[in-house]
């Protein structure tokens, strides 16, 4: 079987990372919390998922000048990553168990070629429908139309201005006009262009120490002539009107001339363009042509808008809709035919057709003339979704059977939502209005691996499941595995997953269930040493009970006798429990006791000698050394000093047993200098290690090979430290 190597350099606080997959089987790597396995996600979701510079920030390591580098030796292609994110994604809407459904649910190569077809159908229609001429229509109609052009007030009897689109036409509809005999006439040019409001404005504002030879901002021409400047002038030209008066006029203006513009209707357009030149009040008579013409052209933008989201998920809920019924979905498209009779739209472009509408009523024609061969794909498309609906109704439903989870999925495709996966409650119809309100956590999540893995059934690269089933019970990881990798459905069968987990009851699992006994798997245990994350293959075998694993620690002659003391006290533990004298022979030694005690917290319930002896024999056999005593043991360990010594003697990678020797260390320095410190936080540290944290109770599997009961990274780093510093503070007893 071909492997490669994932291999970063300087993503978040990892140096290095190298990590072997198998292609084509379960590759699982197991590590502790904190140890790099999130960071080593985000480099393969920022490398190999569309590079999201959110990830790309987030790999870039504190503190240094180093760059995040990509050392992997194959072109992976792209990742699909099951995770918290997946997670929340998926359960983000209060409508839809799913985003997007029928991407995960029902996306082929078949349905991607039926999609295709409609699309290129409908391509033409749709890029017209886009095109910038209409959505300047439609903003006009959505954005500029809001209002009636003229609202009567509450009673009835006049206009309401403030509510009203035509508001500065209601007391007459022309700009005061200048007289010919008024010294300012000859501004009449700039009082009747285009940029009257900003002129006015400027005028308002007008303070002539600011102004460079009386020269106007907008043309540069000066305003002199003999025996007259424009400061002379201000108040006669101020009382034209104010610049927001002219600007609501414009505004109005406006309006009028672009709804002219729209009206296809030459008569009905000049009707509407000659209401800009009335001099009179005006009235709901003189507005009628306004609101004729848009009673006629909002129904056919919404034609154009229908069109503008057209696609083959659009069509699909259309034939849907119209019941599967070729004649009722064709009505459909017909219906939103635009009529380039009442609407005018210029078209920009030399495109050999000024009304762009015509161009598009052509387009939409033609399809409707080849709508039997467009609604005979939908039908096809349509059995094939029914089929897959109920398939995956089917898989989805019995997987929640198995485990136990009481609720149904129903899959539907729904207007405008394209496909929906909805959830009902067994005993009722009615869809829940919070998913998350009636789930557990641990159902949500199995929901979500199952559907997680639905849609990566259809995926080609590699897939990667973040602790995917630590919080479930057993019957749902039972269900999990057999849904995903054996069973009927085997949805993973044959792909590539790299599974990250902190739970070594999920590495046992895929290692001891029978079902998966025939399928690929890889295991890995992931350490992290001075920055590098690297990691220990090992094989199913290799996983054995605790018990194995510290006899075997026991018998080895090179470890640490305090080492081997406690991995014997934890045998004892497990195979008779902890009221027998062995337990308690062993545990003095544990705490370098000068006697062993039944009751640590009692000084007389001191092992008499017959039972001292007793355990001195069974010690040898367990030791495999016939010169072993308590007496003995406990003169290699009753000092800080000859701990500090000992500690020296114990492999680098042997957390296990530096942890037995940095726990004596702690008890003696508590009872001989108990109100010695180091420093607050270490000595918070050393009570915790010494009080809560037991290394040899952490687990009931260990793995064969890899020399370690494993301790907390943060922990492990600190131990060095801890034994030089009880070195430096206790040189003598």
């Amino acid at each position: 079987m071909s492997t490669y190597h994932i291999a970063f350099e300087n993503i978040g606080c990892l140096e290095t990372v190298s990590l072997e997959m198998e292609e084509q089987a379960i590759n699982i790597k197991y590590g502790m919390n904190g140890i790099g396995k999130t960071t080593v996600i985000k480099a393969l979701k920022h490398y190999y998922g569309g590079g999201d510079p959110n990830l790309e920030r987030l790999l870039i390591p504190l503190e240094s000048d180093r760059s995040p580098e990509n050392k992997t030796d194959k072109d992976i292609g792209k990742v699909l990553v099951y995770d918290k994110e997946y997670f929340d994604n998926l359960f983000g809407r209060s409508d839809d168990v799913l985003n997007d459904t029928y991407q995960l649910i029902i996306k082929d190569a078949e349905y991607d070629a039926e999609v295709k077809t409609i699309n290129d159908a409908i391509a033409e229609i749709k890029t017209i429908a886009n095109r910038e001429e209409f959505k300047k229509a439609i903003d006009f109609f959505e954005k500029e139309l809001k209002k009636d052009f003229l609202k009567l007030k509450a009673k009835g009897t006049d206009y309401n201005a403030k509510d009203s689109l035509l508001a500065p036409f209601i007391d007459g509809i022309q700009l005061k006009k200048l007289d010919p005999k008024s010294p300012i006439f000859e501004y009449e040019c700039y009082m009747s262009s285009p940029f009257r409001a900003q002129w006015l404005e400027w005028i308002e504002t007008y303070k002539p120490e600011n102004i460079i030879n009386e020269t106007c901002p907008f043309c540069g021409r000066t305003f002199e002539k003999p025996g007259m400047k424009l400061s002379d002038n201000i108040a006669e030209i101020k009382a034209f009107g104010t610049s927001k008066e002219v600007s609501k006029h414009n505004g109005a203006q406006k309006i009028v001339d672009t709804m002219s513009s729209y009206c296809s209707e030459a008569e009905q357009s000049r009707k509407i363009a000659d209401i800009n030149k009335l001099d009179k009040k005006i009235d709901m008579v003189i507005v009628e042509p306004l609101n004729t013409a848009k009673n006629a052209l909002v129904p056919e933008i919404e034609k154009i808008k229908f069109f503008r989201d057209m696609d083959a998920i659009v069509a699909f809920n259309e034939f849907d809709n119209a019941g599967k019924n070729a004649k009722n979905f064709a009505q459909k498209i017909k219906d939103n035919l635009v009529n380039p009779e009442i609407l005018y739209v210029k078209s920009n472009q030399d495109d050999g057709e000024t009304n762009l509408v015509k161009t598009l009523y052509l387009k939409i024609n033609d399809l409707v003339g080849k709508m039997d061969n467009m609604c005979s794909r939908l039908a096809v498309m349509a059995k094939a979704l029914d089929q897959k609906f109920k398939a995956n109704e089917n898989l989805i439903n019995s997987f929640m059977e198995i485990a136990g989870i009481p609720y149904k999925v129903k899959v539907t495709a729904q207007k405008e939502e394209s496909f929906q996966t909805c959830l009902t409650y067994k005993k009722e119809k009615n869809l829940t209005d919070d998913r998350l309100r009636y789930l557990s956590y641990g159902e949500a999540n199995a929901l979500a691996v199952i559907l997680f893995a639905i849609e990566a059934k259809s995926f080609d690269g590699l897939i990667v499941l973040d602790d995917p089933v630590s919080s479930f019970d057993n019957n749902k990881r039972y269900a999990i595995y057999d849904y995903l990798f054996a069973g009927k459905y085997e949805l993973l069968d044959k792909k590539t997953i790299l599974i990250m987990t902190h739970d070594f009851q999920t590495v046992v699992a895929f290692a001891n269930n029978h079902a998966l006994k025939h399928k690929s798997r890889s295991f890995a245990h992931l350490n992290l040493l001075n920055g590098k994350l690297n990691e220990h293959k090992f094989w199913a075998k290799n996983i054995k009970s605790s018990y194995l694993w510290y006899k075997d620690y026991l018998e080895d002659p090179s470890n640490s006798i305090i080492g081997r003391v406690v991995a014997a006290r934890r045998c004892i533990e497990i195979s008779e429990g902890k009221g027998v004298s062995m337990y308690h022979y062993l545990s003095g030694l544990v705490h370098s006791y000068e006697k062993p005690l039944r009751d640590k917290n009692d000084p007389t319930s001191v092992l008499d000698e017959a039972t001292i002896q007793e355990c001195d024999n069974e010690a040898k056999i367990l030791f495999g050394d016939e010169s072993f005593s308590y007496d003995s043991c406990y003169n290699q360990i009753n000092s800080v000093q000859k701990l500090c010594a000992l500690y020296k003697t114990v492999k680098d990678d042997d957390c296990f047993g530096k942890a037995c020797v940095i726990r004596p260390m702690i008890d003696l320095k508590n009872r001989n200098l108990p109100t010695a410190q180091i420093n607050h936080v270490k000595d918070v540290l050393l009570d915790f290690l010494c009080e809560s944290f037991h290394v040899e109770t952490q687990f009931l599997y260990s793995i064969e090979g890899v020399n370690s009961i494993e301790i907390p990274g943060y922990l492990f780093e600190k131990f060095d430290e801890i034994a030089e510093r009880f070195e430096e503070i206790y040189p003598e007893d």
